[in-house]
């Protein structure tokens, strides 16, 4: 009956000029995250697994109770009551995101206090695709969700994330009911809506555009605004957020205009991100770990070509593997009638010979493109200081 309902109220019609004249008294809608969320909006932050999105994710809910601003991310709406649905972390690795990492005991200080209008629940993502099939999947996850929103009158609900209930590879056709279902509790209970998903990670630094989405595409497409966390190729603890589609603003952080944000723990025991400054892309995909590979690729072959030593000599010098070693040496050999083909193929036979001159066997088989991409997760050091949640210059909290 409801639906019908909907569908009954659906069909009514209008001229546009009634239609743009009966939204004039509508309020405007506030910012809840710069341009890339506004309120009454259903919004999708995605980015490789690993970048940090959950500790964006989380660092938001907080900003968003506490009405702090990340960056230069402004926000236009007033303190907000957040249901945080994750299906992914359990509550002890909550904890120890949140906990003082630095005694010396082994054990863990003390937690940051989160505001209290940020409400945590989780979900079993294996029961709820338990269901037999996407769309009663998505029913009873949301029914659950909507519970929740009316028993605390939340204002804001974020799912972290929506990839944990993919039943297949790309996952297009189990996951838009999910999103069809978010969009419905939106106009039911008055809430907005931030939707974290991963991406496949990338062998090499690539430019952020809707095409990292793959198989998510689809399901994307029901959100009203796309922005992604990036890993910077500058510093292993340097994220940066780019805007990629809106139906209610400009773009204004493109490819030419990023904001870059550093990963820390302050002293509060809170893990999250302060804004550094605007950079471009094209800078930020400069990864200067490869060009660190890149320089020990070349000492490993002239140690090999040039002097003559063995594969285990240098992969001891150098604290590498065997084989890693190899991979490198490979990466520089000419190819086949290329000149020094030759020439470099005969200190690959004296290097992998070993000290009683039997030829050693086993290595894998190797390309030419090179080495491979490295992990960029959040699982670096971060930086240690406070984080700043009004500006880049302002590292102190409100």
């Amino acid at each position: 009956m409801l639906d019908e309902q909907r569908t009954h109220q659906a069909a009514q019609s209008c001229s546009m000029n009634e239609l743009i004249g009966s939204a004039l008294g509508d309020d405007e809608p506030m910012s809840l995250f710069g341009e890339l969320w506004l309120e009454g909006e259903m919004a999708l932050l995605f980015g490789e697994v690993g970048v940090g999105k959950s500790v964006l994710a989380t660092q938001i809910a907080e900003s968003l109770a506490r009405s702090w601003q990340l960056g230069p991310l402004e926000r236009t709406a007033g303190p907000r009551r957040v249901l945080y649905v994750d299906l992914e972390m359990s509550r002890k690795q909550v904890q120890m995101r949140y906990s003082d990492d630095g005694r010396t005991d082994g054990k863990l200080g003390e937690h940051y206090a989160f505001s209290e209008d940020v409400k945590w629940i989780s979900f079993d993502p294996y029961e709820a695709m338990a269901e037999a099939n996407a769309e009663e999947t998505a029913r009873s996850l949301c029914s659950g969700i909507e519970r929740e929103v009316r028993k605390h009158d939340i204002d804001v609900v974020i799912l972290d994330s929506l990839t944990a209930l993919k039943r297949s590879y790309y996952g297009s056709t189990e996951l838009s009911p999910v999103m069809r279902r978010l969009r419905r509790l939106i106009s039911d209970c008055d809430v907005s809506v931030l939707v974290i998903a991963d991406v496949a990670r990338a062998d090499r630094p690539r430019a952020l555009t809707l095409n990292c989405l793959g198989g998510l595409r689809l399901a994307a497409n029901i959100a009203d605004s796309i922005f992604a966390l990036g890993q910077s190729g500058e510093a292993a603890d340097e994220r940066y957020l780019k805007h990629l589609r809106s139906r209610s603003t400009d773009i204004i952080f493109n490819s030419a205009h990023l904001p870059t944000f550093a990963l820390i723990k302050d002293e509060r025991a809170f893990l999250g991100f302060e804004f550094i400054q605007y950079e471009n892309e094209r800078t930020l995909m400069t990864d200067i770990r490869l060009e660190a590979e890149d320089e020990l690729t070349v000492r490993i072959y002239r140690e090999i070509k040039e002097k003559g030593r063995s594969i285990r000599d240098v992969a001891e010098e150098v604290g590498k593997s065997k084989s890693t070693v190899h991979r490198l040496y490979k990466s520089l050999v000419p190819l086949p009638g290329q000149e020094g083909y030759e020439e470099a193929d005969e200190a690959e036979q004296r290097s992998s010979s070993s000290a009683d001159g039997e030829p050693k066997t086993g290595l894998p088989p190797l390309s030419q493109s090179g080495a491979n991409g490295h992990d960029n997760g959040i699982g670096v050091e971060a930086r240690t200081g406070p984080v700043g949640m009004a500006d880049g210059r302002d590292r102190a909290p409100p």
